[in-house]
């Protein structure tokens, strides 16, 4: 999708195709591969960096018997007793997803994914500005948003908008030495701007009611 700039199609979610025929919310495709065919897929090789060349050999003959399975996964799924399904989920349109709006994540939009306790202004603001940056690290580095920063760390972020990388050590939700990477003041900048634009509207507030 990225060398091309087009999205392919037909594309096929097995994770939303069982959550349709009530196999769960969520359910992982090594999951669902087991509870229909009683076989457990190899997931070893789940993080691999697939763009490195030469790849090893154990790497290349990997994605086979994930695909294989897919038949017996189809069969299973077709013929799951009607009683057994959910309601259909609604559709769109032709009956099938816009695969642009749903492929297609703009990273000013990505806080609207997340589910956070934020409330207060300052915390939102910080949320949008650390969410965009999370997804264009992913879109850009073509790997899961939680790898490069997860849900409950972006929350946490906009919740204490540390302001130096002493402060940003200290929140728990980041991996060890988070803050000494290149990310630490990648989420350092924004916490500080939205911080002093904060001030600085806290201070006119404070003049204007002064002077009326």
């Amino acid at each position: 999708m990225h060398l091309a700039g087009v999205i392919p199609h037909p594309i096929f979610d097995t994770q939303v195709a069982a959550m349709v025929l009530g196999y769960g919310d969520s359910i992982a495709y090594d999951q669902l591969v087991e509870r229909i065919t009683g076989h457990r897929p190899d997931k070893t090789h789940r993080f691999t960096d697939w763009s490195r060349r030469p790849l090893p050999q154990s790497r290349c003959t990997m994605p086979f018997p994930n695909v294989t399975h897919l038949r017996d996964v189809f069969a299973g799924a077709r013929y799951r007793p009607q009683e057994a399904r959910p309601q259909r989920l609604g559709q769109r349109g032709n009956g099938s997803p816009d695969l642009a709006e749903t492929y297609d994540f703009h990273p000013e939009r990505a806080w609207e994914r997340l589910k956070t306790r934020v409330r207060k202004p300052k915390e939102l603001a910080v949320l949008m500005e650390v969410a965009a940056w999370r997804e264009q690290e992913a879109q850009s580095r073509d790997v899961p948003r939680s790898r490069v920063l997860k849900d409950d760390a972006v929350g946490d972020i906009a919740t204490h908008a540390p302001t130096s990388l002493e402060r940003l050590a200290s929140l728990r939700s980041l991996p060890k030495g988070f803050d000494r990477s290149k990310w630490g003041a990648d989420i350092v900048a924004p916490c500080s701007a939205v911080s002093r634009a904060t001030r600085v509207r806290c201070r006119k507030s404070k003049s204007s009611a002064t002077t009326q």
